[in-house]
């Protein structure tokens, strides 16, 4: 298993935690920070990592501005 963080990314008004490995996304509606961060911490405790799939040669992005004639 890969060594792995849940980050806590907000508690208020929805709780948001990330897995530092994979990226996985937790969340928690319960009102009461305390009880909303054990949800998270269980939902991070149960969940397996999946590796994520790198893109090795993503396409351009035009980001818009003005183009040279």
């Amino acid at each position: 298993m890969p060594n792995r963080n849940l980050r806590t990314v907000k508690l208020t008004p929805i709780a948001l935690g990330i897995c530092e490995a994979c990226k996985a996304e937790f969340q928690s509606k319960q009102p009461i920070e305390s009880d909303a961060e054990a949800e998270i911490t269980f939902q991070f405790n149960d969940h397996k990592c999946e590796p994520r799939v790198a893109i090795q040669n993503p396409a351009p992005v035009f980001l818009g501005g003005h183009s040279e004639k």
